[in-house]
């Protein structure tokens, strides 16, 4: 089951039009394809970074938070629920983009790659999403 959910995280994180993809449509519509799909491998390996990070961290402190499990679901949900709301408000809010302002200049590999590191909103869904799943002791452990 936590596969499942895991799966529909990552889904529902990929199909997100945040400001990291328009980002990439940018560089592929300013740039070509080739920059395009170097933005678009960075951003997915920040993701892996991230993801890994959350899934290593996870392993070593499972046994620690299962004493604190049901506290520590929902501190996540809340933090999930809020950026929710959060993200629906603002979006509600926007205004027009004006085509005429200064748009940031990361194009490529690298600059996407730390760009998504560095987006809040990249950390919070993995922070969120790591309360989410139940690591039980021992499933990192190789067959």
């Amino acid at each position: 089951m936590d596969e499942l959910r895991a799966f529909l995280f990552g889904v529902t994180l990929a199909a997100a039009v945040g400001p990291i993809a328009l980002l990439v449509m940018r560089n592929g519509l300013n740039h070509g394809l080739r920059p395009a799909l170097a933005s678009a491998l960075g951003v997915a390996l920040a993701d892996l970074t991230y993801a890994g990070i959350a899934l290593g961290a996870g392993a070593i402190v499972s046994a620690t938070l299962e004493a604190q499990r049901g506290l520590f679901q929902a501190t996540s949900s809340a933090l999930l629920l809020a950026l929710g709301i959060w993200l629906s408000r603002s979006a509600l809010r926007a205004g027009a983009i004006d085509a005429g302002a200064a748009a940031p200049a990361a194009v490529g590999l690298l600059p996407t790659y730390l760009l998504t590191l560095a987006n809040p909103l990249t950390i919070l869904l993995f922070v969120g999403l790591s309360g989410q799943l139940a690591l039980a002791q021992g499933s990192m452990a190789l067959p």
